[in-house]
């Protein structure tokens, strides 16, 4: 069975009680359906060809349920690889129990995401996550005569490097670096064109974080939790499901309290819908395109989405549109995969975003290590680069940093902490960062009311930002970003 979504376009609101009917005769079963001012969204479960069966009139939208991946980079040669539970081996053979334990800086890592990376006959690839145990133990199952082991990464969320480990053997330790001790700029606040803290950068302009959630921290403590819509259920609770929701939240807004790293646009009001279940590696379009709803409906100035897919959605880029029409502009990830511009970021009305890295940052054998290109071509001003895993050519509205970029992680109400990560999805919130504290200063968009020319406004304003940065345009499109003096 698959899942489809039944919808209508924003602007055209259809009865869609005879779909449903017909749907249900269909041997369909309706698993959400939920109504809001901008739209219905019926998710239904059914045969493979239902949307081929049911003849959906204009305006109204059913589709295939295609999952959506948060935007975290993968080392080369992975970057397809799927995640995926592995069946179990054939019956009488055992399957394979592999164990890696993860220290930082010598000390066991409990709660740590670790990734394995299987390779399979005829180059087919899988991705096992799990979690680290308290002792700092990560243990996988899977049929040892269908994948080899052909690497492990290492994701701690509490001050330490991502770590990518090739080919690791069956009880390996993977010990992480600890990450610097840092003021609260780092490089890509200097690239960006910021020098000195300002917690009032962004202040006035509010942003919309759909991702995996938003946990508590410290630092992030003015950032809203708008809750979560998961397979088509709306809940109070957006409790981050993996980290990558909260590490987007603090590039673009942490404030810290001492030393740490600050967010580009600190002043701005942040808030969060988790559209993950856990473990947080893939949404439903129609989860993100209910959020990206509410928050225009709430008059949510940037909407971030550090997510992709190969695969267009008609539910998400009408939402996206209707969110420009409501004055409301989203920026996405380009993507991870070295390749054009994904979806959602490819929609029009969206502003597609590509990953920089920095020469020469982090530690030896860090994940950094694997994300710079091999051709001179890529590299720029400054040491700056385009990511090896980053999307490029047409259809990019900038390129930002987005490797090894320090931000928050979950933690307390009264304590922080710190994790580091790569992708186009670390390079979105620096954009949605910068084009806050542009907008903040521009009278012009203030002065707009909410619609479309508000948002051509914004579009606008991130085009000036753009400087170009000795890449070619083919590849990283206006340039980076910066945010402009006064």
């Amino acid at each position: 069975m698959t899942f489809f979504t039944l919808s209508h376009q924003a602007r055209t609101p259809t009865d869609l009680d005879p779909l449903v009917a017909a749907a249900e005769a269909a041997g369909a079963t309706v698993v959400a359906d939920h109504t809001s001012s901008t739209r219905r969204i019926v998710r239904l479960e059914g045969a493979d060809d239902l949307a081929e069966r049911l003849a959906a009139p204009p305006g109204v939208i059913l589709e295939r349920d295609e999952p959506r991946g948060p935007m975290q980079a993968h080392p080369v040669g992975f970057r397809g690889a799927s995640p995926a539970t592995l069946s179990a081996p054939p019956a009488g053979d055992a399957p394979e129990t592999f164990v890696l334990h993860v220290t930082g800086a010598g000390r066991p890592l409990a709660s740590t995401g670790v990734l394995l990376y299987l390779q399979g006959a005829g180059g087919d690839q899988k991705m096992l996550p799990a979690e680290t145990d308290a002792s700092g133990t990560a243990t996988f199952s899977f049929d040892p005569s269908v994948y080899d082991v052909a690497g492990a990464m290492a994701v701690p969320t509490d001050d330490y490097w991502t770590l990518h480990v090739p080919h690791p053997a069956n009880r390996d330790t993977i010990d992480c670096p600890a990450l610097p001790e840092t003021s609260r700029l780092m490089w890509w606040h200097e690239a960006v064109g910021i020098t000195t803290w300002d917690e009032s950068l962004g202040a006035g302009i509010s942003v919309g974080v759909v991702d995996t959630g938003v946990s508590p921290n410290a630092w992030l403590a003015h950032v809203v939790d708008g809750g979560s819509i998961v397979a088509g259920v709306h809940s109070a609770d957006g409790t981050d499901v993996n980290g990558h929701g909260t590490h987007v939240c603090g590039v673009v807004a942490a404030r810290p309290t001492g030393p740490g790293t600050g967010g580009i646009a600190p002043g701005a009001s942040v808030t969060s819908i988790r559209v993950y279940p856990p473990p947080g590696l893939a949404t439903s379009p129609a989860d993100v395109a209910s959020a990206i709803d509410a928050l225009a409906e709430a008059g949510t100035d940037l909407v971030n989405l550090s997510l992709y897919s190969a695969t267009q959605s008609s539910l998400e880029t009408d939402a996206i549109a209707n969110a420009w029409a409501a004055g409301t502009v989203c920026l996405a990830a380009a993507g991870n995969v070295s390749g054009p511009v994904l979806w959602p970021a490819a929609t029009p009305e969206a502003c597609a975003v590509a990953a920089l890295g920095r020469a020469g940052w982090g530690p030896p054998h860090a994940d950094v290590d694997d994300y710079v290109p091999t051709d001179p071509a890529w590299f720029g001003r400054d040491d700056l680069y385009l990511a090896n895993f980053s999307a490029h050519g047409d259809g990019l509205a900038c390129a930002m940093p987005g490797v090894g970029i320090v931000s928050t992680a979950p933690a307390t109400a009264t304590t922080t902490a710190s994790s580091e990560q790569s992708g186009t999805s670390c390079a979105t919130p620096v954009a949605v960062g910068v084009l806050a504290a542009a907008l903040s200063k521009d009278a012009t968009y203030l002065a707009l009311p909410r619609g479309p020319e508000r948002s051509a406004r914004a579009k606008e304003v991130l085009a000036s930002c753009c400087e170009a940065i000795g890449i070619p345009p083919a590849l990283v499109g206006p340039g980076l970003a910066v945010v402009p003096a006064g």
